[in-house]
């Protein structure tokens, strides 16, 4: 049910801007359609251009695609310059933050964890730089983005076992699990996009990305430190942020 309401949604927004934007076109440009030559006059077509674009992710609000992934579920750009060479600058910022309460039910041995306070922030900022050709309708694009992601949080969990009903259980002193971590991104990117119309585009992303990341966990019991572990690692994904985006301008 929740799939075909999807598919109804966009299927209900495709009819809007296919509206829009026969009812945004020259009387010349209907008359060639009608003659058999649509698709070139359309694509050839220049529209206007506005200074801000907001870009959804389609993938994200369509559940393809995790935003815990490090897929963004928007994109903000600030368009610069007109004519055939344009350029823009790229924005995204997250202020996560979650707090969650855990339980996990007896087991096999009767062996179960009480429920423990977990907190976690990890805000993200990224910035980047795009260089865009634009042809008619469509833009072909490449760039850069930066990104920074701090994290940092805690949970804590007490651990009690029982051998049957008839024992007293036994309960561990709490455990408290506090880490952080901090994370450079560069993310090379290019895309293609076409305009529907002046307000509304479509555009698909590859932008692969080069992560240094260095983690940090530390274990303690009664206040004292029992284990400490520091991780860093240098590594790339080639999964796209941006794969399948919807933009507004204005």
């Amino acid at each position: 049910m929740r799939n075909l309401m999807k598919v109804v949604g966009c299927s209900f927004f495709a009819l809007l801007c296919a509206a829009q934007t026969i009812r945004g076109q020259p009387a010349k440009a209907l008359k060639d359609s009608v003659r058999g030559k649509p698709v070139k006059a359309y694509i050839d077509q220049e529209v206007e251009r506005h200074r801000w674009e907001i870009n959804a992710n389609l993938g994200v609000f369509l559940k393809i695609l995790s935003a815990e992934s490090g897929n963004h579920p928007y994109l903000v750009k600030r368009n610069v310059g007109t004519g055939k060479k344009t350029r823009a600058w790229r924005f995204f910022a997250s202020p996560v933050y979650e707090r969650r309460r855990d339980f996990l039910a007896h087991d096999t041995i009767s062996t179960f964890v009480v429920p423990g306070n977990t907190r976690k922030f990890a805000p993200v900022i990224m910035i980047g730089h795009e260089w865009q050709r634009v042809r008619g309708r469509t833009a072909f694009y490449i760039g850069i983005d930066g990104e920074v992601q701090l994290q940092w949080g805690s949970n804590t969990t007490v651990t009690i076992s029982q051998v049957d009903n008839q024992s007293e259980p036994v309960v561990s002193d709490p455990t408290i699990n506090r880490y952080w971590s901090r994370s450079f991104a560069l993310v090379p990117l290019a895309g293609w996009k076409f305009f529907i119309n002046h307000r509304f585009a479509v555009s698909v992303e590859a932008n692969p990305q080069f992560i240094f990341n260095t983690n940090m966990n530390r274990e303690y019991s009664q206040n004292t430190l029992i284990w400490e572990d520091r991780v860093r690692w240098l590594y790339s994904m080639t999964a796209s942020r941006h794969f399948l985006n919807l933009s507004y301008n204005f």
